[in-house]
């Protein structure tokens, strides 16, 4: 998952992002390329969707950090924003990550275009 995080994530650009975020959202207050994005859909949509929308980058980027961060335990939270069980094997995982992952593009391409 770190793979795909660096390019889910990590490939945005935070401050072209925050050019289109009005003026009253304080571009000190985002940490990082993810909040730059989650402020986007917030503004575009409402914040209950911006969550809705993004779940599966923030899956994604939990993965990531369970595992590319000594002491970080997100893996838990990264299952639950999928709706898995603890339980679920890795291919299950991968699955239903990408593909959550694919419908939210599209529903941020819709989100975009309107």
């Amino acid at each position: 998952m770190i793979d795909i995080d660096q390019i889910l994530i990590e490939t945005i650009e935070k401050d072209h992002v925050e050019a289109q975020l009005p003026d009253d959202i304080d571009d000190n207050a985002i940490d990082g390329e993810k909040d730059a994005l989650y402020e986007l859909v917030q503004f575009l949509t409402n914040s209950e969707r911006a969550g809705e929308v993004l779940a599966p980058f923030n899956a994604i980027h939990w993965f990531r950090n369970d595992r590319g961060h000594e002491g970080v335990d997100r893996w838990d939270d990264a299952l639950t924003e999928l709706g898995l069980e603890q339980t679920a094997d890795i291919q299950t995982i991968y699955r239903v990550a990408l593909r959550s992952t694919a419908r939210s593009f599209h529903e941020l391409s819709e989100i975009l275009q309107s």
